[in-house]
């Protein structure tokens, strides 16, 4: 990498972050990632048709739009042209999605690109059994009296859809009771986690007074504020609620010291320093180099990213 192709963080935007099934509940991973795309160029004032590169990350992948960032890509005011890429990458998404469209600036294969990631909790893939799906993939392929038999052999719990779940492949357990399990071990208190999340609270909620966090929104729809803040709460507010993922007398992680599902969808416009100069655009940061690495889920799952 030359200097004139140090990667520059030129502005970003985002949707509000709303918690799953309330208010972008409507909105579609593709609806929401759009917005972002729209919200990053508008706020920084980049002309689309300078953007070379889009890649956008995922979790939550839906079946029926495999590739994502293409599909952003042709319904935003990109050019056609644009190389897109869609990743997942559990919760470093975002970062591995800014660090795809990076090295290919530093490389000089790109000028200016855009990076970003989206869930859209309240619009799930929903799935069939694997019995249910081979009963169903042996129906549309058989005939006459065989067509027959196969759907008599359906039963009314191969209707019944499966949604995503929120557990780990390799362990079985869920996010939070992961949680549970480090914060055993390094002897964290129901307390102190109930302190941290009410200054994360107070802290959201001052920024959102002050329009710190209003500058960096993209409304939609009207709302122009990450909705599951509350600015009221309190530490005895936040003790009375019960633990969820560990429901014994030796749980810690609650509906309010745990981090909500949420929808919503935020992007950011990287470039070369080269052109950031040659466009009279000042840098608000660079990006000098990342390093990644990965542990075994037997050393703490949330320890990875």
């Amino acid at each position: 990498m030359t200097d004139r192709n140090r990667v520059a963080v030129v502005g970003a935007g985002r949707t509000p972050f709303s918690k799953i099934g309330h208010h972008l509940a409507e909105y579609t991973a593709l609806d929401l990632g759009v917005h972002a795309v729209e919200g990053a160029l508008q706020k920084t004032g980049i002309d689309p048709d300078l953007v070379d590169q889009l890649t956008f990350g995922i979790v939550g992948v839906d079946a029926r739009v495999p590739h994502l960032a293409r599909e952003i890509n042709l319904q935003s005011s990109l050019p056609d042209s644009v190389r897109s890429m869609t990743i997942t990458d559990n919760c470093i998404t975002g970062l591995s999605a800014i660090e795809a469209v990076g090295d290919s600036i530093a490389a000089g294969r790109t000028r200016v690109g855009v990076a970003g990631g989206v869930e859209s909790m309240s619009n799930p893939s929903a799935l069939w059994s694997r019995r249910a799906t081979s009963k169903f993939a042996a129906l549309r392929s058989a005939k006459g009296l065989s067509r027959l038999r196969t759907a008599a052999g359906l039963r009314p719990a191969d209707f019944r859809p499966q949604l995503p779940g929120v557990t780990e492949p390799s362990t079985g357990l869920s996010m939070g009771e992961h949680t549970e399990i480090t914060v055993k071990e390094w002897e964290i208190s129901r307390v102190e986690q109930d302190e941290i999340a009410l200054a994360s609270h107070l802290h959201a909620a001052a920024a959102t007074a002050d329009g710190t966090l209003a500058a960096e929104i993209f409304p939609i729809d009207g709302v122009d504020r990450d909705t599951m803040v509350r600015p009221t709460t309190s530490m005895e507010a936040l003790a009375r609620l019960a633990p969820v993922f560990d429901r014994t007398d030796a749980g810690t992680l609650t509906a309010g010291n745990s981090s909500p599902l949420t929808d919503g969808a935020a992007a950011v416009v990287l470039m070369s320093e080269a052109e950031a100069e040659a466009r009279g655009i000042e840098p608000l940061a660079f990006i000098h180099g990342m390093e990644f690495t990965s542990i075994s889920p037997d050393d703490g799952v949330l320890m990875g990213p």
